[in-house]
């Protein structure tokens, strides 16, 4: 049975939609973006880091920001997503 407005379903649709345009959002940079005038790993690299600087950017945001729905709940607090992103930031600085 699903639940009422804001409830764990809509929590888990919003966590799957923000996942997908993500990944639609890195495919497309990596995917046509890249390959073009590229010299080397270092657009890459460049281009990684440039990516995780956005999305942490946007997950400080959504965590700081007033709404009037609550994102997911893994989204809220340290955990996965912070520890991936840092990692892509810190991993491919220069």
């Amino acid at each position: 049975m699903a639940d009422g407005p804001g409830g764990r379903d809509q929590d888990v649709v919003a966590g799957g939609r923000l996942r997908a345009y993500a990944a639609l959002g890195i495919a497309f940079v990596l995917g046509f973006m890249a390959p073009v005038g590229t010299k080397g790993p270092k657009v890459l690299l460049a281009l990684a880091f440039l990516l995780g600087w956005i999305f942490y950017g946007a997950l400080t945001l959504m965590r700081v920001v007033p709404r009037y729905r609550e994102p997911p709940r893994c989204l809220m607090h340290f955990g996965v997503a912070d520890i991936v992103l840092l990692s892509l930031i810190f991993g491919c600085a220069p």
